[in-house]
């Protein structure tokens, strides 16, 4: 079994592999994202629209975690296991996205048809994750894994769609609405999901696409 040049994680999250900046980058995020999803559900004593913004935070922070594990792993089967788990959980970060700006808009969840419907693009993900139009293998000289043209470029264009379904339903829905609070609430709202989601994605997409994992963090930040 071949190794990546370095030592063994410490911690799962710690080795000499992982550049300073990603503790900077990944702790801060997940700690602000957990403080904000634990406070909000408190506040609105859990309603439906805090526990699916929880949700969001909580899938985020499970990306983040799985981040810094690879970054720190020098096992390629290590390598394999997370990469995919990650390619697999980033998409569900706009989905759920998707579905808080929907239940905040019209104060109502997604039937379970609806359901169906906005998650049959993850269904390519999951059913080829595990075979080589995901990953190809792992590159033992920095143990980044090959990518496939699920990770690569399919993943990345479900990532778009949504992010463009947000904007077009969203300001559907600004255009119906006659209450100038409410739009203001739906262009608020809208524009903060839509930032966060583009600093997720313009992150993901430097490192695939230039290879360049350490600039990509600026999304993180």
């Amino acid at each position: 079994m071949n190794f990546c040049p370095w030592e063994s994680s410490q911690y799962f999250v710690y080795s000499s592999n992982i550049p300073t900046l990603f503790f900077y980058s990944h702790f801060p995020a997940i700690i602000v994202a957990l403080l904000i999803g634990f406070f909000v559900l408190y506040k609105t004593k859990g309603n439906s629209l805090s526990k699916i913004l929880f949700t969001i935070f909580v899938v985020f922070s499970i990306w983040s975690v799985i981040d810094l594990i690879l970054w720190a792993t020098n096992d390629p089967r290590t390598v394999m296991f997370f990469w995919s788990l990650q390619v697999l959980i980033e998409p569900l970060v706009y989905l759920f996205s998707f579905s808080l700006i929907f239940s905040f808009i019209k104060n109502k969840h997604f039937s379970f048809y609806q359901w169906f419907l906005v998650s049959l693009p993850l269904l390519p993900i999951i059913l080829l994750l595990p075979s080589n139009y995901n990953l190809l293998g792992v590159d033992v000289s920095d143990c980044n894994a090959v990518e496939g043209p699920i990770a690569q470029y399919y993943t990345y264009a479900v990532e778009i769609f949504y992010i463009i379904l947000i904007f077009i339903f969203s300001f559907h829905q600004y255009l119906k609405v006659t209450s100038i609070e409410k739009r203001k609430e739906i262009k608020v709202f809208s524009v903060g999901i839509v930032l966060f989601l583009l600093a997720f994605s313009w992150g993901n997409i430097i490192g695939s696409f230039y290879d360049n994992w350490v600039l990509a963090q600026v999304g993180l930040i």
